[in-house]
């Protein structure tokens, strides 16, 4: 109640659902794809992030062991980007990451400027196009 007499209702809500996404376990892709640009950017000032140059999806986009341990550090090699997707634990927008050789393409960007990626459970991340 506070919160919203300080800053406004919206702002309420924008807070509400960053954090159902980034601590309520059934947040899913529909509820990630339904954010708004307002809240992306709540969530990248919350989780730790890297901006990349968006002519790294033209074409035919960026492989995601590339994108995960070369293009950002999020892994520190490509093998083991190769082992978390074999153990299930690369989410990319809240997608499970099944096939080793997927690609990063604009059309899996949030708000044409976003991507989260989660390993495991508890280490996410928002990847920012530039």
């Amino acid at each position: 109640e506070i919160t919203e007499r300080v800053h406004s209702k919206e702002a309420v809500t924008n807070a509400q659902n960053v954090s159902q996404l980034l601590f309520h376990p059934k947040a899913d892709a529909s509820f990630l794809e339904g954010l708004s640009p307002t809240e992306l950017r709540m969530v990248r000032d919350e989780l730790p992030g890297f901006t990349i140059p968006r002519s790294l999806l033209d074409g035919a986009g960026v492989d995601i062991a590339e994108l995960l341990s070369t293009s950002t550090s999020i892994f520190s090699s490509k093998s083991e980007v190769r082992r978390a997707i074999t153990n299930n634990a690369i989410s990319i927008n809240k997608r499970k990451v099944t096939l080793l050789e997927q690609r990063i393409q604009v059309s899996d960007l949030l708000h044409d400027q976003y991507i989260m990626v989660e390993n495991g459970k508890k280490n996410k991340y928002l990847i920012e196009i530039n």
